[in-house]
């Protein structure tokens, strides 16, 4: 029987058909891949419009804010069940205000939930009061509450439309000057005297003839003051007004002889002159 010899031919055959095999698989791979690609990216769309269209629904009918309301509560009765609620609350700094002014600007009732209080909301609450400068709110778990509070100074009590308030040294009106020793502070009259009132003690405390016989101060026009003393007496005061020109008036006032210094008003707005108005007899 003849031998069989394959030729080159016969292999170089073999591979051809072997690479076309290849390249077959190599396309059904392809093609499956492009296929989960395309089923992958219409899954990513799909949801997208899901979440877009939830969202719109959600918007419309407030069911986020619903559900949102809800785990917030839950979550709340459950820190409440596991003992964080407020069995304390301890306030300091506070001298003049009443220390049920400051839980009920705090808004929290003991027992209720220790997170339930927003603490920016509690410090805003708080510094809305008159007293209070500035205000800070801790929560120091599992059930206490910590305020602390700097109160405003009285520096001036301020006469203004049949009423006398307290005003700090700033200008900021703090409330209704009611008992507490605040008589002794000085009384400023008229608009605009809360903000001026500073400048013009400042100038009449190195003016001791003025100062400590002072009884009121009247704010005229916003420009200038009337100052009254104790003994009744009446000075017009100039709207340029510094401390060398109140030692000038000072001057001038103690350099007249006292029957010149009967009680009255005396204007001494001019540079030149002293204008007595209405001067009576000392008592």
């Amino acid at each position: 029987m003849p031998k069989v010899t394959q030729t080159g031919k016969g292999r170089r055959g073999g591979r051809k058909n072997r690479s076309a095999t290849g390249n077959q698989a190599s396309a059904r791979r392809f093609d499956s891949r492009r296929r989960w690609r395309l089923l992958r990216r219409g899954a990513l769309v799909f949801t997208a419009l899901v979440l877009l269209l939830g969202g719109i629904l959600a918007v419309k009918f407030h069911y986020i804010d619903r559900g949102l309301e809800k785990v917030a509560a839950l979550a709340l009765d459950k820190s409440a069940s596991a003992g964080f609620v407020v069995h304390n609350r301890v306030v300091s700094g506070q001298h003049y205000l009443p220390r049920k002014a400051v839980l009920k600007a705090l808004g929290v009732a003991p027992g209720s939930a220790i997170f339930a209080l927003d603490l920016e909301a509690a410090r805003r609450r708080l510094e809305s009061l008159g007293w209070v400068r500035s205000a800070v709110v801790r929560r120091r778990l599992p059930d206490t509450l910590e305020v602390s509070i700097v109160e405003r100074v009285p520096f001036v009590r301020w006469q203004h439309k049949r009423a006398t308030r307290l005003v700090d040294r700033d200008g900021t009106v703090i409330g209704r000057a009611a008992g507490g020793g605040f008589d002794r502070l000085p009384l400023v009259v008229g608009s605009g005297a809360p903000a001026a009132a500073p400048s013009l003690l400042e100038i009449l405390r190195r003016t001791p003839l003025f100062g400590e016989n002072l009884r009121a101060a009247v704010r005229i026009g916003g420009r200038r003051w009337d100052i009254y003393l104790k003994d009744g007496t009446v000075l017009r005061l100039p709207g340029q007004l510094g401390a060398s020109r109140l030692q000038k008036i000072a001057a001038t006032w103690k350099a007249m002889p006292r029957g010149g210094r009967r009680k009255g008003t005396y204007d001494f707005r001019f540079d030149d002159r002293v204008i007595a108005v209405a001067v009576g007899d000392q008592r």
